[in-house]
Parts: structure tokens; C-alpha cells; sequence
């Protein structure tokens, strides 16, 4: 990479890189959008109707566009009260999202705040209720060009009726803006280029000579500034996230060491261990190893099989372009692939025509994505085909390779042909056998080998770091009905299969980097100052600038792995930790245990501020079909919503999860627009006794929700209990009513012990055991006593026994421990050697541990396709 740069060519690029940004906020994000209102004209008489403890509205309507921006309605006078209640209903009556406002006392336009996807042409009902309160609503005569479908008061229909107010969409800018926007934009960055060529042509003495890292600093301290101070003003005196004075002073510690960590990335100078700059290849190939990751995660978060199928199709792609990567140019560009990559890519189209799907089909959009993705597949694999015939007959022409299996390589071929011999109906293992198998078999040359674990590293880390940022936008840190956090996953299963790998890989990466900071060279801990002299760090100074990026990396996955608040990840990351200290030596375990819990310690309130408070600004959360979230949270809401995680609530959930205590009960704060001081209700003439306890109805929810401060707020005293049957439900202020336990499928009417602590799970063992046999089975559920399927068997073990038989599932054990001891062995003999030596022993760990109360390996399992990246390293012995 070049060191220096001309200031004029500095200015250009980055001009170049905002005008790109806007231009993708165009096209193809489409972030820049336009409003389209739906609103009946005043024509004829003008009524209102009354809402209050016994009457609710129901205004069905036709949805238009996809994104409903807001809802207005008009309030001319609030009897008494300061709160309303909305809801969004779906054609099946059920809640996508609800809000509390807080109205004036004489009444106004109210905008109530979606910012939900809708489908177009399905009708939707705007429910309108008491919270307390009683106003009066404005309707007017229909009019035909408002797509409503009748208003309803208490189940009866208002002839004629419609609500007063609007139907705002928030609408794509059209074509034609956006083109003219675009060009307006090119034309002003031609002129914007012109201009400073031709003023430093014309002045040559100011175009000075700038070090690459200076312009970055000059441009992006300055945007760090802006985004932290901004973000510090927010917390406080702004109160946008929180009004408690513990939380306030928990996220101002978050953000101030977020910002001294990404100034400090931005600013420090390189010291420590001197590595080479990784080649073109090695970014690529830690690409295809994050897209892999990527892929896979997809394939856990698929609902249906069409969607598993595309996952699949995706991740053998990439994982043959990652093959193909290890190709010198000669095997890809001779005259045999010029031969056969047409015919390989007519093949594929006539594939496609074949099997494509028309539009009147259904879900032939996702069919024939499939398909392509399937021809895709079908012409690497000729390719990586006509590459092995043609080193095959010139095989005498080429070097021979200084690389053959060792014992553990042999054992990885035998599991593979079990696997592919005992699959019962089962495409998966072939798949897995044959992506990985050509992978490893193109490492064979030690030289390529030797790439293969950083480059795994970069993936691994590129991965994460993408998922954070997405996760940091996109998912909501939420406090109830589902605390824990999922990460980008629909479940917390998956995610703390994700973090324990991602966990492992990080402790190998931090306790390398401690080993190797132990013999620093003396002229790396050395900078030269301005005269020329030298000035020497301090140890814990040098150490610092050589490992702070494996420290963040660490605290960073701690900090997410601690959310998910789940035992599986827990025990395996303990475990594994504990097993890579002691090999460590015994010296090094008190400074390793110390960095490690300083880097949780210092990561944790700074992930957690920004995971609270990032996804609540952007507002636009994505959230999964099945994923329990509170209707409050959904689509844009005020970003001080109390439904959104908190210091108070993390330690209950923490304590009554992981600890198996109580955590106390939940300090609400007062409200005082509904309850004096005393907490006595202020408006006893409408809601009955002036007691704590009252019958409301409302909105269903599972947890206590409630949000004070902003435009849109909910009262802190209603609590919800669920109830299936929609009727009057119990509010109780400043309580919190404890909910029933939930059974699991064929978990017997009493659970005591062990067997309970982790979730029936012996039973599911117990049930397998009973079911083993030699050949396997078709599917992967055993049948329970109860005659109920077992979805698997949470135990790799125990599952791969079960679908492959008991042959394969020793044989599977053997490669397990085999894995651990070759990879052991292999981070003794390189540790000095190569850099994250120790990252196959991690992983295996990782997958070992896991493995017991988890199904982890699949195809399409993140955990697989970290640990199967790894093996090559350990499958092959060099010849001497």
C-alpha cells in the first residue's frame, strides 16, 4: 500500500467515496424517500365518537405501499386522562405493534408513529383504547378516494363513518427524481474534480506530500468527534435513552470508551510484532471464508426447506471459490477450460430453462433462485474437475508434493466414507465431504498451508465484526418478553454456538499474541523522536500497542456472549478456555486470566451501550417471523421505550437465568400523570376504587412494559399477564406478577433434579439411546414415550450415532478426541513458528464441548465450517 499521497489526489478520492455513499442512498438502498398521504376531505356532517374504559375504535383499512410511515388521527378533547392507546391488527386480528402517546388535555392531531412493512392490497385495522384516559375521536362521511373498509366501535359498524386524519406512506423516490438526482450529483462531482485539479495545477506548491494515515486521521476525527459528542449529549442532559441516573452513568462510560478505543484504532502507530502485509489472495480468500460463515448463518435462520436449499447452494459456492482460490493461473486459464467452460456453461443454462419456474407458481422466485445457484455449483465443480484430470495426466511435469496423510488424515477419510455410506436419504454429508475434501486436498502443498490458518483468522474476524455492525443498525437489545439477546440469529441456541467458536477463536488469538509479546525485539519497542534519538516503552505500554486488537476482539465476544445469558455457551467457552491456559504454561495463566477479564470488564459497558442505544436511533429494526418481541418495539418508537434492555433488568434476567436466583423485583418509576403521590389514582371517576390494583383492557403482551419522557410513552404501572383468550386482563402497579413455567414437547409431568436444570434434556438422551442401532435412521427425530418426534437429540454425539449408526458415531468419536490431540500437538510444534498456531486446538474444543448439549455438526452449521477450514493444517505430515 503506498505511505504517501499528493493532497489534491487526497481531496479527490475522498470526494470520490461521498459521492459514491449518496449514490447508493439512491440506488440501490433507496434511503432518501418521499411521503404519500391518504386523507378523506371534510364533506358533510362532522361527528365524534367517544373512547374510555368501555368503547374502543376499529378502523379497517387497504393497504397501499409497503411502508405505512404513520397514522394521524384527529382528538378534538381529552375528558380526562393524558394517554392513548393504539394497535396495529393484521387481517387476523393479531398485534404487529402498539403504541402509548401522551395527548394534550385540549386536544390535537395525533400522529401515531409504524414504520412497518405492510403487504400491499391486505387489509389492516387501526385500533384505537383507553389507557386511562378518556377523549373524543373526529370522524367524517367516507370518502371514496380514502381505501378504509368501515369503522367499528365496539364490534358494531358506523354506516358511512370513516376516521378524521391521514394514511401516510413513506414511498421510494420515482424513477425519474432519482435519475435526475444521480446526474444533478454527477454533474457536481465532475465540476467538484475539475476544480481542485486545475487550482492545485495552478498553485503546485500547495500540493503538498501527506502520509496516508494523516489524511485518514484528518478526515475521520473529526466525524468521530461529531458522532460521540452527539451521542454524549443524547445520554445526557437529553435523557433519550433513559432517565435513571445508573443506567445514564453506565451508557456515559460505554460511549467514552468507545470513542477512546476508535480514536485510538484510528490514530496509534504500529508497534510490536512485525508481520507481513497480507496479499491480494489472503483478502480474498478471508472474504469467501466470512461469506461461508455467512451463508451458513443463513441456513440456520431459514424457516423452510426451500430456504435451506438456497443457504446450501450459497455456502458450497463459496466454498468452492475458496478451492479455486488455491489455483495457480495456469489450472484455470489453459486450453482444456477454454474448451470445456462453454459447454459447462451452456449446460448450465439449458439447466435453468428447464427447471424455471413461472411467475404464476408458487414461490417461483425462490425455486429458481435455487436453480441458478444449483447450475452455479455445477460449473465450478467442472472446472475444479478438468483442473484435477489435467494435473492428473501432467502430473510427471509437475513438482511432486512434499505433503501426505497422517493418522489423523486417514481417520478423516474413514468418518467421510461412513458418511456418505450410512447417509439414510441424506444429501448433506456428501456435500460436506465433498466441498471440504477438495479444500484440503488443495492444501496439501505445505507452502499453501501455511496461509491457510491467518487467512481462517481474517475470516473468522471480518465475519464478526460484519455481524456486529449489522447487529448495532438492525437488532434491538430488548429487555422483556424475550431478554435475551439472539445476535443475528432467531434463536439463542444458534447464537451461542456462533459466540463459543467465535469466543475460542479469540482467546487463541489473545493468548498467541501474549506468547509472542514476551520476545519483542528490541528495536520494535523503540520509537525514534524528532531529533533523532530513541525513547523506550514500558512493558505493559509495548504490550498494549502489540495486542489491543485481539484484547478488543475478545471483550467484544464476551460482551455478546454474556447477553445471550445461555449455559451451553457458558460451560463450552469455560472449558475451552481452561484447557488452552493450561497448555499455555503455567507461567503465563495469572497475566492471561488478568488481560482476559480486563478486556471483558472494558469492552462490556461499552457493547452494551451501543447495542442499546445504536438500533433505537436508527429505528428500523429487523426482526424474524418467529421471534418474540414486544409490539412496542416493532417498526419506530421513542428510543427511551423502558421495553428496551436496562441495567436493572439485565441483572434480574442474569441472576434468574445463570445464577438460579432471584434478582429482585423491578423499582418502577413513578408515574405521575396517572397516580399521586401516594399512588392513588388521580382519576377515580372514571376507573372505579382508587386502589393499585385495577381491571383494564388492553393489549396483550407477556412482560411489564412501560416507557416515560418522549413523544410517544407508556404508562410505568401497566403490567400484562398473556392470556390466549384476548379478554379483561389484571394491571397491577408496582409489581411484577412471576410467569408459569412452559413445558417442553414430551417432557414428563415432573422434572426434579439434574434432569430439569438442563431443560429434559437427559430424557431426550435416554429416548435416543434406546432408539440406536447400527445402520441409523431416515430421520433425525426419535420417537418420545409420549409418541411425540423429537426435534434432535441435543448431543452431536448421541445424533450422529442415531442417523449415521453406531459405527460412524464411535468412529465420529474417535476423530473428535484424535482432533483435539493432533491439534494439540500441532500448536506445540508451530506455536514459535506461525502465527494463531493454536486456532485448529480452539475450534475443536469449541465443537467438542459444545457438541454435548448441542446438534453442531451439519453442512450448514457456523460451527462445522469453522472446524472443517481448519483440518487441512492437521491432516497432512510433511515428508522430509
Amino acid at each position: 500500500m503506498r505511505n504517501t499521497i499528493h493532497k489534491s489526489e487526497a481531496i479527490r478520492i475522498i470526494l470520490g467515496i461521498l459521492f459514491l455513499l449518496v449514490i447508493l442512498a439512491f440506488y440501490p438502498f433507496r434511503l432518501l424517500t418521499g411521503k404519500i398521504a391518504f386523507s378523506p376531505k371534510e364533506s358533510g356532517r362532522v361527528s365524534v365518537m367517544r373512547v374510555n374504559g368501555s368503547r374502543d375504535l376499529r378502523q379497517r383499512f387497504h393497504a397501499q405501499y409497503e411502508g405505512l410511515s404513520e397514522i394521524e388521527v384527529e382528538i378534538p378533547q381529552v375528558n380526562a386522562g393524558k394517554y392513548l392507546y393504539a394497535a396495529l391488527l393484521d387481517e387476523n386480528g393479531e398485534t404487529l405493534l402498539d403504541r402509548y402517546l401522551l395527548i394534550d388535555s385540549q386536544g390535537r392531531r395525533v400522529s401515531i408513529p409504524i414504520g412497518e412493512k405492510v403487504e400491499v392490497g391486505k387489509v389492516y385495522t387501526l385500533l384505537l383504547k383507553d389507557c386511562f384516559s378518556e377523549y373524543e375521536v373526529r370522524t367524517l362521511p367516507i370518502d371514496p378516494s380514502v381505501p378504509t373498509e368501515g369503522l367499528l366501535q365496539n364490534g358494531e359498524v358506523q354506516e358511512g363513518r370513516e376516521l378524521a386524519g391521514a394514511f401516510v406512506y413513506s414511498v421510494p423516490l420515482s424513477k425519474k427524481t432519482t435519475l435526475l438526482g444521480m446526474a444533478i450529483l454527477a454533474l457536481l462531482f465532475l465540476v467538484l474534480q475539475a476544480g481542485v485539479r486545475r487550482y492545485y495545477k495552478r498553485f503546485p506548491e500547495k500540493d503538498a506530500l501527506y502520509s496516508v494515515k494523516k489524511v485518514l486521521r484528518t478526515v475521520l476525527y473529526p466525524l468521530l468527534a461529531v458522532f460521540f459528542c452527539t451521542l454524549f449529549l443524547l445520554n445526557f442532559p437529553g435523557k433519550a435513552f433513559d432517565d435513571r441516573w445508573g443506567d445514564l452513568l453506565f451508557y456515559g462510560i460505554g460511549i467514552l470508551i468507545t470513542a477512546l478505543l476508535s480514536f485510538y484504532a484510528v490514530g496509534h502507530e504500529t508497534f510490536g510484532t512485525l508481520q507481513k502485509k497480507p496479499t491480494l489472495k489472503q483478502v480474498a480468500g478471508a472474504i469467501l471464508i466470512a461469506l461461508s460463515l455467512q451463508f451458513a448463518c443463513e441456513y440456520v435462520n431459514g424457516l423452510y426447506d426451500i430456504n435451506h436449499s438456497i443457504a446450501e447452494r450459497k455456502l458450497m459456492i463459496s466454498l468452492l471459490l475458496l478451492s479455486l482460490l488455491t489455483c495457480k493461473a495456469d489450472e484455470i486459464c489453459n486450453r482444456f477450460q477454454a474448451i470445456v467452460i462453454p459447454f459447462l456453461g451452456l449446460g448450465a443454462l439449458l439447466y435453468c430453462r428447464q427447471n424455471w419456474m413461472i411467475a404464476s407458481q408458487k414461490e417461483y422466485e425462490l425455486h429458481n433462485t435455487a436453480t441458478m445457484l444449483t447450475a452455479v455449483c455445477a460449473v465450478l465443480i467442472g472446472i475444479l474437475v478438468v483442473s484435477f484430470f489435467k494435473n492428473l495426466v501432467y502430473r510427471h511435469q509437475l513438482p511432486k508434493a512434499d505433503s501426505r496423510l497422517n493418522l489423523f488424515g486417514i481417520l478423516c477419510l474413514l468418518l467421510s466414507a461412513l458418511l456418505i455410506l450410512f447417509r439414510n436419504t441424506r444429501w448433506w454429508g456428501i456435500a460436506l465431504v465433498f466441498a471440504y475434501g477438495v479444500y484440503a486436498g488443495r492444501l496439501r502443498d505445505s507452502e499453501r498451508r501455511e496461509e491457510a490458518l491467518p487467512v481462517l483468522a481474517g475470516g473468522l474476524q471480518l465475519h464478526f465484526y460484519a455481524s456486529v455492525l449489522y447487529c448495532m443498525l438492525f437488532r434491538l437489545f430488548t429487555g422483556f418478553v424475550f431478554a435475551r439477546f439472539s445476535f443475528t440469529f432467531h434463536t439463542v441456541t444458534i447464537t451461542a454456538q456462533y459466540l463459543t467458536i467465535m469466543e475460542a477463536a479469540a482467546a487463541c488469538f489473545l493468548i498467541d499474541k501474549i506468547r509472542r509479546t514476551e520476545f519483542l525485539e528490541p528495536q520494535t519497542d523503540l520509537r525514534r523522536k524528532r531529533d533523532g534519538s530513541f525513547v523506550s516503552l514500558s512493558r505493559w505500554k509495548r504490550r498494549w500497542k502489540s495486542l489491543w486488537k485481539e484484547f478488543v476482539f475478545f471483550g467484544c465476544v464476551g460482551a455478546y456472549g454474556i447477553f445471550t445469558m445461555s449455559r451451553t455457551a457458558y460451560f463450552s467457552v469455560a472449558m475451552v478456555l481452561l484447557v488452552l491456559l493450561l497448555l499455555s504454561g503455567r507461567k503465563r495463566i495469572l497475566l492471561s486470566v488478568s488481560i482476559m477479564a480486563s478486556s471483558i470488564l472494558v469492552l462490556f459497558p461499552a457493547v452494551f451501550a451501543m447495542q442499546r442505544m445504536m438500533p433505537a436511533l436508527v429505528g428500523r429494526p429487523f426482526i424474524f417471523t418467529i421471534e418474540q418481541v414486544d409490539p412496542q418495539l416493532r417498526g419506530r418508537t421513542n428510543t427511551d421505550n423502558r421495553s428496551y434492555m436496562c441495567l436493572e433488568r439485565f441483572y434480574q434476567v442474569f441472576c434468574e437465568k445463570i445464577l438460579g436466583m432471584s434478582g429482585g423485583g423491578y423499582n418502577f418509576p413513578e408515574d405521575r400523570e396517572n397516580y399521586d403521590s401516594s399512588g392513588k389514582p388521580i382519576y377515580p371517576q372514571i376507573f372505579g376504587k382508587a386502589e393499585r390494583a385495577l381491571y383494564v383492557t388492553s393489549a396483550s403482551t407477556a412482560d411489564l412494559r412501560f416507557a416515560l419522557g418522549g413523544a410517544h410513552v407508556e404508562p410505568s404501572f401497566l403490567q400484562k399477564e398473556a392470556s390466549a383468550s384476548g379478554k379483561t386482563r389484571k394491571a397491577t402497579a408496582f409489581c411484577q406478577t412471576p410467569k408459569p413455567r412452559m413445558k417442553r414437547a414430551g417432557q414428563k409431568e415432573e422434572e426434579t433434579g439434574l434432569d430439569q436444570y438442563t431443560n429434559g434434556r437427559l430424557s431426550i438422551y435416554k429416548t435416543y439411546l434406546t432408539h440406536l442401532n447400527w445402520k441409523g435412521h431416515d430421520r433425525m427425530g426419535a420417537e418420545a414415550p409420549n409418541g411425540e418426534i423429537l426435534v434432535h437429540a441435543h448431543n452431536t454425539y448421541l445424533q450422529v450415532s442415531y442417523d449415521h449408526g453406531i459405527l460412524t458415531g464411535v468412529i465420529f468419536l474417535l476423530w473428535v478426541i484424535f482432533g483435539i490431540v493432533s491439534s494439540a500437538l500441532y500448536e506445540k510444534r508451530f506455536q514459535e513458528k506461525m502465527r494463531v498456531a493454536g486456532l485448529p486446538l480452539a475450534l475443536f474444543l469449541a465443537f467438542a464441548f459444545a457438541g454435548v448439549s448441542e446438534w453442531v455438526f451439519q453442512f450448514g452449521s457456523p460451527m462445522t465450517v469453522a472446524l472443517m477450514l481448519g483440518l487441512p493444517s492437521l491432516m497432512w505430515k510433511r515428508e522430509q
